[in-house]
């Protein structure tokens, strides 16, 4: 299952017990009780979708898979107030990938929020590599999505992974692990820093320097959180828990 953070709190979305069995239920985490409250389910049962918390503390639920033979396209938007509602499309074209990365962008106004979709696994089975872009319009509970296509796919190889995190730690937007197009992510672009061009409107990644580890963990289905200045990485599959500052 995948978690999105906002002010007050966590939301835990969905998850499987086994690839033809997707969970619909959610739980919220609260900060200031430490208590989890199980609150309304998700129209659509899910896994391995992308979550994105939103600065009103909305959350944004889009794509994933319900079985698994089902790639979802949809996306939902969920508060306390009002519940999960879906966001209809403007347009045709829309994203259907699993294990994507969602991320913010910085001309988001009162009327709107955007940001970018990138990278995940298609019905193919292959990393996709289009760069999205998302506008969402909570008013009207809508959403415009716009493909730029596999350009910057080929200009930007270290953006575009599946089962890579996303967060904000130290005044940088990172993203960590994952894997990119037909190959593992190299041990010195496993975490790179995100901004986004002020010439083209579009995210780029800049390598960082990380100190190598040891043994170094597969970063695919892993989570992410930030305590104090560290960067915890706990990797699911080994339960292996690792730190950076």
């Amino acid at each position: 299952p995948y978690t999105t953070l906002f002010r007050s709190g966590s939301l835990l979305v969905g998850g499987r017990s086994s690839p033809d069995k997707a969970f619909a239920d959610c739980w919220l985490y609260s900060k200031l009780s430490h208590t989890w409250e199980r609150v309304d389910d998700i129209p659509v049962a899910r896994y391995r979708h992308t979550a994105f918390g939103l600065d009103n503390g909305s959350v944004l639920v889009t794509g994933g898979k319900n079985d698994s033979k089902t790639v979802l396209s949809d996306t939902f938007i969920w508060n306390r107030q009002t519940g999960w509602r879906e966001c209809l499309p403007e347009q045709d074209g829309k994203p259907q990938v699993f294990g994507a990365l969602m991320i913010s962008d910085v001309t988001s106004t009162t009327s709107t929020m955007s940001g970018f979709l990138v990278g995940g696994m298609s019905m193919d089975g292959r990393v996709s590599a289009d760069l999205w872009s998302w506008e969402l319009r909570p008013d009207h509970v809508t959403i415009r999505w716009t493909c730029h296509g596999k350009a910057a796919g080929v200009e930007n190889p270290y953006l575009h992974r599946f089962g890579a995190c996303w967060a904000n730690h130290d005044g940088k937007s990172l993203v960590v692990g994952g894997i990119i197009p037909g190959n593992l992510i190299p041990e010195h672009a496993e975490i790179v820093a995100l901004d986004v061009e002020r010439e083209t409107g579009r995210p780029k990644t800049n390598l960082l320097e990380v100190e190598r580890c040891e043994t170094r963990p597969l970063l695919v289905g892993h989570s992410i959180a930030t305590s104090g200045g560290n960067l915890i990485t706990i990797d699911r599959k080994s339960t292996r828990l690792n730190s950076s500052h």
